[in-house]
């Protein structure tokens, strides 16, 4: 067990670690919910885009509620611990906003899923869902290492880092490809569009953003 966890141990906060994985769990499942929305939406199937996208908008609410639960564990405590608590409470909020962003994107698709748009910005998108799939599950990969070894946890989110210089580029030229692809569309399904883009953006930086608190976390409890 690494120390971090040993640390959570030692104060007998262990309801605080079962919350915490939950919380994982439900921003997956957000996550691939998500996922599985733009892919039923690409596919003409609207009833299983509808399914998905109230499937993920249901797992977002439990990881928020799992995360002011959570909250509430830790916010006790003495004042020599505090900036330990603080660390794990950022996590979890920056965790947070991973399916924050994604159920945004699923919000937008929502509005969108009738309107007339063009196979190659599907394609785009769902490109994009694949890439923030892999990138949410190599962050939920590093934090559940916490539990074993900081180190591992460590290199993991240096690939958590080196995935979202990836999606950086993609996201550059997915918006190449948008201008292309959308012109002559209807200007608010382009808006659109693009701000879906910057959801997705957004959650995968939430991504790269809990890989930085990680690294702070092993830097102050040690390994």
């Amino acid at each position: 067990m690494s120390r971090v966890f040993r640390w959570l141990f030692e104060r007998r906060l262990d309801k605080a670690i079962e919350n915490m994985e939950k919380h994982m769990t439900a921003v997956e499942d957000t996550i691939n919910s998500v996922y599985m929305m733009v892919r039923a939406w690409k596919d003409g199937k609207i009833d299983e885009t509808n399914r998905f996208f109230h499937s993920a908008k249901s797992s977002e609410k439990n990881a928020d509620n799992l995360r002011r639960e959570t909250a509430r564990i830790l916010s006790g405590g003495s004042g020599e611990d505090a900036l330990e608590r603080t660390f794990l409470l950022r996590l979890m909020g920056r965790i947070d906003r991973i399916a924050d962003w994604a159920v945004e994107f699923a919000r937008i698709l929502e509005i969108i899923k009738y309107s007339d748009v063009p196979e190659e910005a599907k394609n785009v998108l769902y490109e994009f869902t694949l890439k923030l799939v892999e990138i949410s599950s190599k962050t939920f990969e590093m934090i559940k290492k916490l539990r074993e070894s900081s180190h591992e946890a460590l290199r993991l989110a240096d690939e958590v880092e080196g995935l979202e210089e990836d999606i950086d580029a993609y996201f550059a030229e997915a918006r190449r490809k948008m201008v292309k692809s959308l012109k002559g569309y209807d200007p608010p399904i382009v808006y659109l569009i693009y701000m879906s883009l910057e959801a997705l953006e957004n959650s995968s930086d939430a991504c790269e953003d809990s890989s930085d608190i990680v690294r702070e976390i092993i830097v102050r409890l040690g390994s």
